[in-house]
């Protein structure tokens, strides 16, 4: 029997047991992915009333595109590492990155935001004209 003839329960279980550091911090997608989680998370805005910030954060400055490109990648790894389990992160466009907080209302993202910005330049030598522009929404407003 091989794995796609696996029993439902044998299925379910085998995730069950995936390796536990796959399920720590943010979870990086691709751009589909994160549009088709993002639906979800729309959807469940419209029943709960727990909050949940999209933010974007566009790297800016005078540098060629490969310096942006491992800032880019530099900064992801950042994201993977410091926000919580359950928030997702993707890479939108060119210099450009998304988050989904559920469960964080709009100060809270900025202080994850800022809490991010910190430990980004603190962990890589970043120049100095690199900047971070970054904008908040909370998911309730996109919703209506």
């Amino acid at each position: 029997m091989n794995e796609e003839e696996l029993p439902i329960p044998e299925e379910l279980d085998k995730l069950r047991q995936a390796d536990r550091e796959d399920m720590q911090g943010a979870f990086i997608c691709s751009r589909e992915t994160f549009l088709e989680l993002y639906k979800v998370e729309k959807r469940r805005s419209l029943r709960e009333k727990t909050p949940r910030c999209l933010a974007h954060i566009n790297l800016a400055g005078d540098l060629d595109s490969k310096q942006l490109l491992v800032l880019e990648e530099q900064l992801l790894k950042v994201i993977a590492r410091e926000l919580r389990t359950g928030d997702l992160a993707c890479r939108w466009k060119k210099s450009h990155l998304v988050l989904l907080l559920p469960g964080a209302a709009r100060e809270e993202a900025e202080g994850v935001l800022a809490r991010l910005e910190k430990k980004f330049r603190q962990q890589h030598e970043i120049p100095e004209e690199l900047q971070l522009e970054k904008n908040i929404q909370e998911v309730e407003d996109l919703a209506n």
